[in-house]
């Protein structure tokens, strides 16, 4: 892993931390950092961006230098944030909106101070395909581009990627899983359950101009506009909560931008993080592949899986990346049974057994083998480069069949199927 500032690569580093999450219900924008100590005499200074790199020139992610200090002549201990940290410096003015693109909602809200009083420029962003054409109509009091930006992703029902990109990056909930091998996992994951959430109640709103009684409730945009405030409530009660848990009602409120038509939207996309109760913890090998927000699929034992989306990844650094993943909303996963025969016309060179999820498309590389039996040793190589299928609920027994490819017996060695051969003096290379 190296660090690069303004241009310049520094890969002494030590004691270097990165543990990117993601709040998936959209109630928060956590702000992201690494942190390292550079072994370097060179002076480095905050207000920068920085970058963290891997060997293979991989970003992972870019945040603003927001503490760089010299703890030795030749070593300064830096701290770098996500966007979401420059976004608190900016107080954005009370507004409302009708309709409103939310391309535009966002270029107004992702904007950072230039240093001149009153004057930001905008930040950039980019945002899912899926999402551009949504629009957004509510009011927005006073407030900082942090929390306005957390609203607008409450009601868009997505979430700001701080990590493994240029810019914050906004995506909706992904619904397709990756599957995590066991060969990749350290064993074993745990899976843990927290309290019942019996109901979601949620409040929206409607806004009309006009003037205020002393009964009534308003607000007034920066504009001196004046609009009547109405406040209406939404219940969606756990249909799996059982009948003796204690009521444990999760309430929102406050954020102007729920309204009628999003209402529904907004309160199912919460009861999925607040009814589903079972959490996963799993260190797995991850090399940047994973982030944030992804959707996987993990074993939690050699033949039982859950499915659920990564809230935080705690990364440790060596000749591999290593994470330790908190998966929220998992789901248990039908599990089916796969073996795979290696065959040799009427003989069995090997067998392996696999657990999948069901529906799961397969492709399982065949190897080659190297056995000795009757006095002969033989190399046999599958007539097929992978096993490939999809895994059914029902157990299922798959064939893949071998040939010879060098035979050995008595000092002699016979070549049957080889791709090529090559030779130099008195060495052959058999492919």
């Amino acid at each position: 892993m190296r660090i690069r500032i303004d241009g310049r690569d520094y890969g002494a580093l030590r004691n270097l931390s990165f543990a990117p999450e993601t709040d998936l219900s959209g109630a928060s924008l956590p702000v992201n950092a690494f942190e390292a100590e550079i072994d370097t005499s060179d002076a480095i200074e905050a207000g920068q961006y920085a970058r963290l790199y891997d060997d293979r020139e991989r970003l992972w992610a870019k945040y603003w230098i927001a503490l760089a200090e010299r703890i030795h002549p030749d070593m300064v201990r830096l701290r770098a944030e996500s966007d979401a940290a420059v976004l608190d410096g900016v107080t954005l003015p009370a507004v409302y909106y009708s309709g409103a693109s939310v391309t535009s909602v966002l270029d107004e809200t992702l904007v950072v101070a230039t240093g001149a009083p009153g004057i930001v420029a905008r930040m950039d962003y980019a945002i899912d395909g899926s999402l551009i054409h949504r629009t957004l109509t509510g009011f927005c009091p006073e407030q900082t581009a942090r929390e306005r930006l957390t609203w607008i992703l409450l009601v868009l029902g997505a979430q700001a990627r701080t990590a493994f990109n240029e810019c914050l990056t906004i995506l909706p909930t992904g619904e397709t899983a990756a599957l995590v091998p066991p060969e990749d996992t350290f064993w074993r994951p745990s899976v843990s359950f927290g309290d019942v959430v019996t109901a979601i109640r949620l409040k929206y709103y409607a806004f009309a101009p006009g003037t205020p009684q002393p009964t009534d409730r308003w607000v007034k945009d920066d504009q001196g506009a004046v609009y009547l405030v109405t406040e209406h409530a939404l219940t969606l009660s756990n249909p799996h909560s059982p009948a003796d848990a204690p009521e444990n009602t999760v309430s929102v409120e406050g954020v102007y931008l729920v309204n009628a038509d999003n209402a529904g939207d907004v309160a199912n996309a919460l009861a999925r993080w607040a009814f589903s109760r079972a959490s996963v913890t799993a260190d797995v090998i991850d090399n940047g592949d994973i982030a944030p927000g992804d959707k996987l699929t993990v074993y939690t034992d050699e033949a039982a899986l859950r499915t659920g989306w990564v809230r935080r990844a705690e990364f440790r650094f060596g000749v591999q990346a290593r994470a330790r993943l908190e998966l929220l909303a998992c789901e248990a996963v039908a599990a089916g049974r796969l073996r795979i025969v290696y065959r040799w016309a009427d003989f069995t060179l090997n067998t392996a057994d696999y657990t999948f999820p069901v529906g799961y498309g397969y492709a399982v590389e065949n190897p080659w083998f190297d056995q000795s039996f009757n006095g002969c040793r033989r190399v046999f190589r599958p007539l097929e480069p992978a096993a490939e299928g999809t895994v059914t609920a029902q157990p299922a027994t798959v064939y893949e069949d071998y040939a010879p490819a060098l035979a050995f017996t008595a000092g002699v060695l016979e070549i049957i199927s080889v791709d090529g051969l090559t030779a130099d003096g008195g060495t052959v290379q058999i492919a």
